[in-house]
């Protein structure tokens, strides 16, 4: 029959193997859950008898889901019937919650579909079931969803469950719930160092709703917001961000204390050195340890902005001695040592290179680009001592590293220094590693330019 609906006039001898499979692809997207059960017994030529063996689904059952002559509310018994049958997990889900109705049953399917590594895709389909199954999409539905997704281990599976809360929430004006699934997808989308700038774009969105966060929410938002920034080098946002949390934030800990430092090094940094030497004071009222640390280093960096180079160098080797990691304090040392000509300072500085951590175990991208900062340093050091190789060598170095964290503007910067170097000895570019980095960076650079272009 479904030849002769489909293909009137067209002879049955004619039908070649590629057309007759199209027909039983049409034919199995339009049939429902019963029928493609049935579809596939008989496909297998296995009698009701067998299936209802290997399932524990009785053959009556059986018999009266593939008739219709009952709905197949149970998802976990559609899942057994799918395994013996070898039918696609994404087939059977389709036709359930195309017909199923009732949130509860839904919700358990969604559970169900996640312990059997079913697809985000399909997940978030389920999902979406659930809160429009009644059209209207409850705050108390919501909620259940949100709390199901937080207590997810699976980033991925609650990164697609936190966008189909945020997206029916922003539909039907459900603003906390809005801006509590929003903040969790950017907390998510934030660990990816390789697209910070991206997450970055997409964490500021939700500034618009930050004020529906509960006050603790609004506290860990902007503290992960202005640290982002100053990742970024977005110095006066990551001050704007964390005196938001200076407001909001009432209590004495240790982040409102690491905010405080922070905005007195981006103050340094950005030249305002009054309300430097304030944030430092401010900071000094805190009683804990790492504060006098970053208060040492803000006040080294402080004063070698200034020009005050010598006294800056005593304070960051003063700095050195107790600070960890290390590398936060060697970047701006070897700095002044080089600007002084003390290359005999900087070789006892490399010393200190065998305290460095493993860099592939560290997971603070802001960390992570000291060390960038430190190999490009390096690399002018071997500059001055006539070394090409070496200064080749941590320059590629350092741009690497700075891919890494997704920092272009650094790594911009670094691909100058290079392409300058190279044409001063064309035949460094007989080494073939140097030249797949080289790809590497002109492909990165390429692809951030397009994405930066397109939006």
């Amino acid at each position: 029959m479904v030849i002769c609906r489909w293909w009137i006039g067209k002879p049955f001898m004619n039908i070649t193997i590629s057309e007759v499979y199209q027909l039983t692809v049409i034919s199995n997207l339009t049939m429902t859950l019963g029928e493609l059960i049935r579809h596939k017994r008989q496909q297998k030529q296995m009698t009701l008898a067998q299936v209802a063996e290997l399932t524990g689904v009785s053959k009556g059952t059986i018999s009266k889901i593939e008739n219709k002559e009952i709905k197949l509310r149970d998802y976990k018994v559609a899942l057994d019937l799918a395994a013996v049958l070898d039918i696609p997990i994404e087939d059977v889900t389709e036709r359930y919650i195309e017909v199923e109705r009732n949130p509860d049953y839904l919700l358990d399917a969604l559970k169900l579909a996640i312990t059997q590594s079913a697809s985000t895709e399909l997940t978030a389909k389920i999902a979406a079931q659930y809160l429009t199954t009644n059209r209207e999409p409850t705050e108390d539905s919501l909620q259940t969803l949100y709390e199901f997704t937080s207590s997810l281990q699976d980033n991925s599976q609650q990164l697609a469950l936190y966008q189909v809360i945020s997206k029916i929430a922003d539909d039907h004006s459900v603003r906390p719930l809005l801006a509590m699934s929003l903040l969790q997808t950017y907390l998510i989308q934030r660990d990816n160092f390789k697209k910070l700038r991206e997450s970055y774009t997409k964490g500021t969105d939700l500034l618009h709703h930050a004020r529906f966060l509960q006050t603790e929410d609004q506290i860990i938002y902007y503290y992960k917001l202005g640290a982002h920034a100053y990742h970024l080098g977005k110095y006066r946002d990551c001050i704007r961000f964390f005196k938001e949390l200076e407001t909001l934030d009432t209590s004495e800990n240790p982040s409102k204390a690491h905010a405080i430092c922070c905005m007195a090094f981006c103050y340094c940094l950005i030249g305002q050195y009054e309300l430097t030497e304030e944030y430092i004071k401010a900071a000094n009222k805190f009683n804990f340890p790492f504060v006098q640390e970053h208060v040492a280093f803000t006040t080294a960096k402080l004063n070698g902005k200034k020009g005050n180079i010598d006294l800056a160098i005593i304070q960051f080797e003063h700095c050195l001695e107790r600070y960890q990691p290390k590398i936060a304090v060697m970047d701006d040392l070897l700095d002044l040592y080089l600007q002084q000509n003390y290359l005999a300072a900087a070789e006892t500085l490399f010393q200190h290179e065998q305290d460095f951590e493993d860099i592939t175990l560290v997971d603070n991208p802001a960390l992570i680009a000291k060390y960038a900062n430190y190999y490009a340093t390096k690399s002018r050091y071997y500059k001055l001592t006539r070394d090409h190789n070496q200064t080749i060598h941590y320059l590629l170095k350092s741009i690497m590293i700075f891919i890494s964290v997704d920092r272009r503007s650094n790594v911009s910067e670094g691909a100058g220094v290079l392409l300058n170097d190279l044409c001063k000895s064309p035949k460094t570019l007989d080494n073939l590693e140097i030249i797949d980095k080289i790809e590497l960076i002109a492909s990165y650079l390429k692809i951030v330019d397009y994405e930066e272009g397109d939006v």
